[in-house]
């Protein structure tokens, strides 16, 4: 699925969006709704699994989920203060 480079909230009804940070910069934290075609399977993943990011120009970003947490929708200093290359947040938030 699309990564929008840009979040707005009207975005999210079409894909997720970066929030914060960048791949390259390994402080990246993408936001999305949990819409099916979306995150909707965020839930299911599990720690260990691998997420798999390509960017546009063809590198590849390949990640594992060390960490699964529910947080407030208000916890937006936490969502984007992690230790983690990548944070995926809907409903479940995901450090990866």
């Amino acid at each position: 699925m699309p990564v929008a480079s840009k979040w707005r909230f009207s975005q999210l009804e079409v894909s997720p969006a970066t929030y914060t940070g960048t791949a390259k910069d390994r402080d990246w934290t993408v936001a999305g709704h949990n819409f099916v075609n979306n995150f909707g399977r965020l839930n299911q993943l599990k720690v260990g699994d691998k997420v798999c990011f390509e960017a546009a120009a063809g590198q590849r970003y390949v990640y594992q989920v060390q960490k699964m947490e529910v947080l407030q929708p208000t916890a937006i200093s936490k969502m984007i203060q992690s230790k983690y290359d990548l944070s995926l947040s809907e409903p479940v938030h995901l450090y990866l």
